[in-house]
């Protein structure tokens, strides 16, 4: 028998070698013995094909054979759909997708998770997006411990960048004053946004306090008189409405009010960065608060800010304006 002949045989493979004129043999069974019952589920494919249609804020992909649904992970986010589109309304300058297929009989097991698709939103240099996006950074920079919720007003004072801003951090939230340095004085928020005006003092929290789930602006609104600067422009004219607001508590039969005013008198428009603090006749949340509100006592209204918005600072108030109304928010931005 020649070196190195390998024969293959009825139930099993034979490997014959001469080594020192002995013979040796091998012999490895590949038919006779029974084989494992495998009751692993077959694994669908991964999901491929995603795409992302910014004007129609619809992500799709590539229907998978045999799966019912979808996880969507969206910036770590799970939510799972049925079809094959998923809706998403960006908000970020970055979103990144990822989808898996599910098979919900149990007869296929979920497919890998698909490679991240990223999404780099094209938003102008100076957007609402742009400046949210700006604040959250320079939050997280100040204090990783907090996420931005969202922005509720911003303005300048000289060479410091005042925003109020809902910070949450272990399942409660609060309103924070934020008070940001800049090297040259502010003429311009895009020139902030853009870094043109460099830091000199980095951002500081102040006056933060507990957010609440008021009514407060609406009914606000409807009070009979208000305080000093709001009360001289109602005189005036100017009938008013809510862009952004947030209330906070401020201790018993107290509370605030932090956010951006519109006031409007003919075609003549003023945007208005807002602090106020009103005592009420109540502590009780609910119509005895709401109905405190609509009636206040002006003596009992205080304006600790109230700044008229101008160049890109009341651009931006006007941009969050317009999206509020084509997004249709019913609560114009407000926390109940």
């Amino acid at each position: 028998m020649a070196k190195g002949i390998v024969k293959k045989i009825i139930g099993g493979l034979v490997s014959v070698g001469i080594v020192a004129g002995t013979v040796l043999a091998v012999t490895k069974l590949t038919g006779n013995e029974p084989n494992p019952v495998d009751d692993t589920p077959d694994k669908l494919a991964t999901v491929e094909n995603i795409e992302y249609n910014i004007e129609d804020k619809v992500l799709s992909w590539g229907e998978v054979e045999n799966a019912d649904t979808y996880n969507v992970r969206v910036n770590g986010e799970t939510t799972q759909v049925k079809d094959s589109y998923f809706t998403v309304d960006v908000d970020a300058l970055e979103y990144t997708f990822q989808i898996q297929a599910l098979d919900s009989t149990g007869e296929y097991s979920p497919s890998n998770w698909s490679s991240p698709y990223v999404v780099a939103v094209p938003v102008e240099e100076f957007s609402v997006a742009a400046v949210n996006e700006f604040v959250k950074d320079q939050v997280e920079q100040s204090s990783s411990s907090f996420n931005v919720e969202k922005v509720t007003s911003i303005h300048s004072e000289g060479h410091e960048l005042v925003t109020k801003a809902v910070l949450s951090a272990n399942g409660s939230s609060r309103i924070a004053e934020l008070r940001t340095t800049y090297a040259n004085e502010i003429t311009s928020l895009a020139d902030v946004v853009s870094g043109e005006n460099p830091i000199e003092i980095e951002m500081g929290l102040y006056n933060s306090y507990d957010t609440v789930n008021y009514d407060s602006a609406s009914y606000f609104l409807r009070a009979a008189e208000y305080g000093d600067q709001m009360q001289a422009l109602r005189d005036q004219g100017y009938e008013f409405s809510v862009v952004e607001s947030q209330a906070y508590d401020l201790g018993d039969y107290a509370a605030g009010l932090s956010g951006i005013l519109k006031a409007t008198s003919g075609i003549d428009t003023k945007y208005l960065s807002v602090d106020i603090g009103f005592g009420v006749s109540t502590n009780l949340e609910g119509f005895k608060y709401t109905s405190a509100i609509q009636n206040i006592d002006p003596d009992m209204i205080v304006e600790h800010t109230f700044v008229e918005l101008t160049g890109d600072f009341a651009e931006y108030a006007k941009m969050l304006d317009e999206q509020n109304v084509n997004t249709q928010q019913s609560d114009l931005g407000m926390s109940y």
